[in-house]
C-alpha cells in the first residue's frame, strides 16, 4: 500500500485512541509489515506512534493512582508493587557445587565422632 498523509494520520489516530498495533493496522486496512516498513523508514512516524502509545499508558497509570488515592486496596497494592518496588516475598537463586566423595567422607567423619563421643 502506498503511504499517504491521510493514511498516516488515520493510523496515528487509532494509536492515539489506544489501539494496539494489530488493531490499528486492521482498522486502517494496513498490513503490519507495511507499518513496520513505514516506521523504519520514517523516524518521526515511529516517534509519533511511540508517543501515542506512551500517553495511553500514562493515562492508565494516572487512573490507577487515582483509584489508589480513593482507597481501592487492590489499586494501592498493585501501584506499590509496580511503582515502588514492593514485593510479597523475595526469591534468591543459589547454585551450590558439591564434590560428592568429599561430602560423604565428611559425613562419615562426623558419624565417627558422634559414635566416639557417645562412649566418652
Amino acid at each position: 500500500m502506498k503511504r499517504t498523509k491521510e493514511k498516516t494520520d488515520e493510523i496515528l489516530g487509532y494509536f492515539r485512541d489506544g489501539a494496539t498495533l494489530v488493531s490499528a493496522c486492521d482498522k486502517a486496512g494496513l498490513h503490519r509489515t507495511t507499518l513496520y516498513t513505514w516506521r523504519k523508514s520514517d523516524p518521526k512516524l515511529n516517534a509519533d506512534i511511540e508517543e501515542a502509545q506512551t500517553s495511553r499508558v500514562q493515562l492508565v497509570i494516572d487512573s490507577l493512582y487515582s483509584q489508589a488515592m480513593k482507597g481501592n486496596i487492590t489499586a494501592c497494592i498493585f501501584y506499590l508493587k509496580n511503582r515502588a518496588g514492593w514485593a510479597d516475598k523475595q526469591e534468591t537463586d543459589l547454585n551450590v557445587t558439591v564434590n560428592l566423595s568429599d561430602f560423604l567422607k565428611n559425613i562419615e567423619t562426623q558419624q565417627a565422632r558422634t559414635s566416639v563421643s557417645q562412649y566418652n
